[in-house]
C-alpha cells in the first residue's frame, strides 16, 4: 500500500515538472518556427519582386485586350445571372490612409447602424445602405481607390452577415469561431501574422475573389482572368464549390488543430509493439499527426492547391482559344499564373516546415530538460 501510494506521488511530481519543461519546450518550437518565417521571407522578397514585375508587362494594349476577354469570360460562363456581382478595378497608385482592418469594420457598423455582435434589428434604411455595396456585372467600371475597396470588401462581408443565406452565415460563423484557434496556432509556429491593414490592403490589390459578396477585387488585369475562374467555380455547381469549401475547414480548423494537437502531444518513449497494440484509435491518430505533422499539414493543403489549380487552368485554357489575344500575351498570362501558383507552393511548403521544426525543438528541449 506505502509503495503505491509512493509510486503515485513521484509519477504526479514527475508530470509537475514537466509541465515547465514543455512550455519552455513550446516556447523553443515558436521560436525557431519564427527565424524559418524571417528566413524565407527575405527568400520570397525576389519571387515577389519577380512576380510584379511580370504582371506589370503588359503593354496599355495588352490590359484593354485582357480586360475585355474578362468581359467575354464573364458572359460565356453565365455566373453574372447566377450572383456574380462583378469586378471593381483599384487605382493602386493612390496611397491608402486607412490604419486598421479594425477601423474599417467599426466605420461599417457605424454607417449601417449594425449591433457588434449584430444582435440589433435591422432597419429598411440600414438594407438599402447595404445595398449600395453592390457594384455591376461589368468589369469595364470605373477604378475605385484602395481604400474604398477594402471598405466594400468588409461591407460585403457584414452584408453577408446580414442577408446572406444561411450557408453563408454557418460560414462565416465558422470561420469566427475558429479564428482563435488558428491564431493560436500560427503563434506557437512563429507564424506572427501582421496586424495593420497592408496584408488585406495588398492582396486585393494584386487580385481578390471574394466569396461572400460574390465580386472581384484586382488593379492587374494579368491576374484577373485567374479570379474570374475563382468566381466560375463558386457559380457553377456543387462539384466546383468543393475544393474551396474544403480550403476553408481545412485553413480554418484542421490544420490548425493538427497543428496543436502535434504541439501538446508528448513523445512516446520507446513504444513496443504490444503499447501500440493496446492503444485507441484516438492515440494513434494523434500520434500519428505528432510524428508526421508536416506531412499532415501538406496533406491538408491540398484543397487550396487544387482550388488554385483550377482557377488558373480555367484561365489559361479561356486565354489559349482566345483568337483577341496575341500569342506574346498569351505567353506572359500564364507565366504570371505560374509564378503566383508557385507562391502557393512555397507558403504550404513554409508552413509544414515551420509546423515540422516547432514540434522538433519542443520535443527536442523537453527529452534534454528531462535527462538533466
Amino acid at each position: 500500500m506505502t509503495d503505491a501510494i509512493q509510486n503515485s506521488v513521484n509519477i504526479q511530481t514527475r508530470q509537475g515538472n514537466e509541465n515547465p519543461q514543455a512550455m519552455l519546450g513550446i516556447a523553443c518550437g515558436a521560436g525557431a518556427g519564427l527565424v524559418l518565417r524571417k528566413g524565407v521571407d527575405q527568400l520570397k522578397k525576389p519571387y515577389f519582386k519577380l512576380f510584379l514585375e511580370n504582371a506589370d508587362k503588359f503593354t496599355p494594349q495588352e490590359q484593354e485586350a485582357l480586360t475585355k476577354e474578362a468581359n467575354r469570360m464573364i458572359e460565356e460562363s453565365g455566373i453574372a445571372e447566377k450572383g456574380f456581382n462583378g469586378v471593381n478595378w483599384i487605382d493602386a497608385s493612390k496611397k491608402s490612409t486607412v490604419k486598421s482592418i479594425k477601423e474599417i469594420i467599426d466605420s461599417k457598423l457605424k454607417e449601417f447602424k449594425i449591433s457588434k455582435y449584430l444582435t440589433k434589428s435591422i432597419s429598411e434604411q440600414t438594407l438599402e445602405n447595404l445595398e449600395k455595396l453592390d457594384p455591376t456585372h461589368s468589369v469595364s467600371t470605373g477604378k475605385i481607390t484602395t481604400d474604398e475597396a477594402a471598405k466594400k470588401l468588409i461591407g460585403g462581408i457584414l452584408k453577408t452577415a446580414v442577408k446572406g443565406s444561411l450557408k453563408d452565415k454557418l460560414t462565416l460563423c465558422f470561420m469566427l469561431v475558429t479564428a482563435p484557434i488558428s491564431k493560436l496556432a500560427n503563434i506557437l509556429t512563429g507564424q506572427f501574422k501582421n496586424k495593420d491593414v497592408n496584408e488585406l490592403l495588398k492582396s486585393i490589390t494584386l487580385g481578390a475573389f471574394d466569396p461572400f459578396s460574390n465580386r472581384i477585387f484586382t488593379s492587374k488585369p494579368a491576374s484577373v482572368l485567374h479570379e474570374i475562374g475563382h468566381a466560375i467555380n463558386k457559380n457553377t455547381n456543387f462539384f466546383t464549390k468543393i475544393p474551396n469549401n474544403l480550403s476553408l475547414i481545412s485553413k480554418g480548423a484542421l490544420i490548425p488543430l493538427a497543428i496543436l494537437t502535434a504541439i501538446f502531444t508528448k513523445k512516446p518513449k520507446n513504444p513496443d509493439a504490444e503499447q501500440t497494440t493496446n492503444k485507441s484509435s484516438f492515440e494513434k491518430l494523434k500520434e500519428f499527426v505528432h510524428n508526421h505533422i508536416g506531412l499532415t499539414v501538406a496533406g491538408l493543403s491540398l484543397p487550396l492547391l487544387v482550388e488554385e489549380g483550377l482557377a488558373s487552368t480555367r484561365a489559361v485554357k479561356f486565354v489559349n482559344a482566345s483568337k483577341v489575344l496575341s500569342e506574346t500575351t498569351k505567353n506572359q498570362h500564364n507565366k504570371v499564373l505560374k509564378i503566383a501558383y508557385g507562391s502557393y507552393l512555397i507558403g504550404t511548403a513554409v508552413l509544414a516546415s515551420g509546423a515540422s521544426l516547432a514540434v522538433f525543438v519542443k520535443d527536442k528541449i523537453v527529452e534534454y530538460t528531462t535527462k538533466n
